[in-house]
């Protein structure tokens, strides 16, 4: 009998990429904030990289160099496993997605999500993913929350219209846009 119960786990239903989609008909012209959204917390923190500085907390950047400290901030700031297409295909709509501009990169308009750490991954590669994506799941709703905006100190201005035009030339009209300012301060 135990075996027939894990094989029922095993082949229920793993993949929810269209479970927007698939709503009963009476639910599909009801406001997005009346429905219950998936969402993972530091979405992209599957994807930090150990050998890259400390983003934060600022108390432990100076001890970067102790080889231990990276590894700890790994565990501590890896909350999710899965990739961001994974992570879509499990359900998930509400993305919180944490950008940062690297100390020292070369590319002035390089972004980056992290969590104590930066990820290996930079902003655009992730966002052109989860278009193509979307693409494939016309009907979904996908929701990014980027916040925080580390390292924008400098040129904020030019960061934010940078990130926020190609996020309007990438995802082009399924860009929903709200009676509410783009520019976020640093945080």
């Amino acid at each position: 009998m135990q075996t027939s119960a894990k094989n029922k786990v095993k082949s229920g239903v793993t993949r929810y990429s269209d479970w927007m989609s698939e709503l009963p008909p009476a639910l599909h012209d009801i406001p997005l904030f009346n429905l219950a959204i998936p969402g993972s917390h530091d979405s992209m923190s599957y994807d930090l990289d150990i050998s890259s500085p400390i983003a934060e907390p600022e108390s432990l950047k100076r001890f970067s160099w102790v080889c231990c400290v990276p590894c700890l901030l790994l565990k501590w700031g890896a909350t999710q496993e899965e990739t961001i297409i994974k992570q879509l295909d499990a359900g998930v709509r509400y993305f919180d997605l944490r950008v940062a501009r690297k100390p020292d990169d070369a590319n002035p308009t390089r972004l980056y999500f992290y969590h104590g750490l930066y990820t290996r991954t930079d902003v655009e590669s992730i966002l052109k993913v989860i278009n193509d994506w979307a693409e494939r799941h016309p009907k979904e709703v996908i929701i990014l929350a980027l916040s925080h905006f580390l390292g924008f100190d400098e040129n904020p201005k030019e960061l934010h219209n940078h990130l926020v035009n190609f996020i309007k030339n990438l995802f082009g009209t399924k860009v929903v846009q709200r009676e509410v300012s783009l520019f976020v301060a640093s945080t």
